[in-house]
Order: C-alpha cells, then sequence, then structure tokens
C-alpha cells in the first residue's frame, strides 16, 4: 500500500486472536487453582462441623478431596506451562539456528508461526478443569445425599415408672 499502511492478513488476525486468547485462560486457570485451594482447606479444616456423625456416601467427599488436589497439583503445572512454552521454543529455535543455520531457522519461524505447547502442558490444563467440576459435583452429591438422609434414631429408653 501506498499510504504506508500495513496490510493486515487473514493470517495476522488469527494469529492476534490466538495470543489474546492465552491471558485470559492462564487466568482462568489461576481462579480454578484459587478456588480448589481454598475449597480443599476449609473442607478439610471444616470437615468436623459438615460431616454428620453418621455420614452417608463418605468416599464421594473423600474422592473430591483427592479431586480438589488434583485439580490444584495440574493447574500448578499447567500455569507453569504459561512460562515454559515460550522458552522450550527458544531454546528449539536456538539449537536449529546452530544445526542448521540461519536461514534454515528463519524458513521455519515463517511458516510456523507459534511454540505448541508439550502434550504434559495440555493435559493438566484440561486435567484441572476436569478434576475441579467433577470434586464440585461429588461435594454437592455429598451434601444431597447427607441432608436428604435422616440419621439413626435412638432405641427409645425404657421407662421403669411406666411399668409399675
Amino acid at each position: 500500500m501506498e499510504d504506508g499502511r500495513k496490510q493486515v492478513t487473514v493470517k495476522d488476525v488469527v494469529l492476534r486472536l490466538s495470543a489474546s486468547h492465552r491471558k485470559p485462560y492462564y487466568n482462568w486457570l489461576r481462579q480454578i487453582l484459587g478456588l480448589a485451594s481454598g475449597a480443599l482447606t476449609l473442607l478439610v479444616a471444616l470437615q468436623g462441623s459438615y460431616i454428620p456423625q453418621h455420614p452417608v456416601g463418605l468416599p464421594l467427599l473423600q474422592l473430591c478431596w483427592g479431586l480438589l488436589a488434583a485439580s490444584i497439583l495440574s493447574s500448578l503445572l499447567a500455569l507453569y506451562g504459561e512460562s515454559a512454552i515460550p522458552l522450550d521454543a527458544a531454546n528449539n529455535l536456538r539449537r536449529m539456528f546452530h544445526a542448521k543455520g540461519e536461514a534454515q531457522t528463519a524458513l521455519y519461524i515463517q511458516r510456523n508461526d507459534y511454540a505448541p505447547p508439550k502434550r504434559l502442558y495440555e493435559w493438566a490444563e484440561k486435567a484441572t478443569v476436569l478434576c475441579f467440576a467433577a470434586s464440585v459435583v461429588l461435594m454437592a452429591l455429598f451434601g444431597a445425599i447427607n441432608l436428604s438422609h435422616s440419621p439413626p434414631q435412638a432405641p427409645p429408653a425404657l421407662d421403669h415408672k411406666a411399668a409399675n
């Protein structure tokens, strides 16, 4: 173009939109990390006040705790990936530069506009969301079952005066 403006291509728009997706996505993973950490802390610390004396479906709650812990660990790994993905890409380009030279590396960059994350980080992102969602469902099931279940009744005491 003669007026000095750069022509925007579809490829440019796709790259910009893809890049703008990552920041809110990692913020969302941080929110899940905070919610899962808080929920697990509260559930374990306050278990004496919300678990009935004779709970029904206690394995549901125990599995909920395990899933919250898994969500915390997988979110930490996924968030580590946020910084590791660009570093891995830079290290790959550095190795390629030394092995194949500047021309081949530049050609690679021109054809590959993004650095794909390792499968481990992709798995961790998915596991974070799935574990957290499953833990919320299990927590709700445990609460619903125990709220609808009446506690066992003590046998009636014998009244000795009435027998006389």
